[in-house]
């Protein structure tokens, strides 16, 4: 038993099903499970209080934070994409991307904007290949956060360290939160982190810019952001 009963109950170690995720992430909660990369913490994109016990936890100023949807169809409802960011939604996506396209003018993207990024006018989306991360997203009807949890400058390796991380960084900086644990169902560990990469205007050209390298491999998003489309396949995504 702890010494501390602040933190006797802060740790729930449950299968992986969605549904029990889903309930915790609805009561406010954080929830640790093996993305399609690494371990990473989750929670609802609109428990701003929540958010907030992630920004200390996670210290965000260095840790980026993703909008996770259940499709690609949900996470272009957020955006405003240029020709060249729809090539990457529907050349890349689902996968190992993390995309930076401009928030859509819709008040609710404005305001999970202004709450993740400095800027207040992008978001930063991904569409997961994990099909238990991306059923979590479409059984709460609506996006999550989420953010690699690094120890000692490097990704976790597994959910258990990953959780045991945050819970030591809760004792330390007394901030009472319950943690869900989800097992870790995947065979094939990932070690890599999502590549994170946005399109920028340069006089009437779209320049991509690689912010991190990482699953998907630069040549690649380059060739596929670059890709002449015809007008039926830009039609077929939107």
């Amino acid at each position: 038993m702890s010494a501390d009963p602040l933190f006797d109950d802060e740790i729930l170690a449950v299968a992986s099903d969605p549904r029990d995720v889903c309930h915790h992430l609805g009561l406010g909660g954080i929830a640790v499970l093996r993305s399609d990369t690494v371990p990473a913490a989750i929670c609802r994109a609109f428990s701003l209080p929540t958010l907030r016990q992630l920004d200390v936890l996670l210290d965000h100023a260095v840790t980026p934070y993703s909008v996770n949807f259940c499709d690609t169809q949900s996470a272009m409802r957020w955006l405003e994409p240029s020709a060249s960011d729809l090539r990457i939604l529907d050349g890349l996506v689902p996968g190992r991307i993390t995309l930076v396209s401009r928030a859509a003018a819709d008040p609710v993207a404005q305001r999970l904007s202004r709450a993740l990024n400095a800027d207040g006018q992008t978001l930063g989306v991904r569409v997961s290949s994990s099909k238990d991360e991306a059923r979590v997203a479409k059984l709460l009807g609506g996006p999550v956060v989420t953010a690699a949890i690094n120890v000692d400058g490097r990704p976790a390796e597994s959910v258990e360290e990953a959780t045991n991380y945050l819970r030591n960084r809760m004792r330390r900086l007394n901030i009472r939160q319950r943690i869900m644990e989800v097992r870790d169902r995947a065979r094939a560990k990932n070690s890599d982190l999502s590549t994170v990469v946005r399109n920028r205007k340069d006089g009437r050209f779209s320049v991509l810019e690689v912010i991190r390298s990482g699953a998907v491999a630069d040549k690649l998003v380059r060739r596929v952001a670059s890709t002449p489309w015809t007008p039926r396949e830009i039609e077929d995504v939107t």
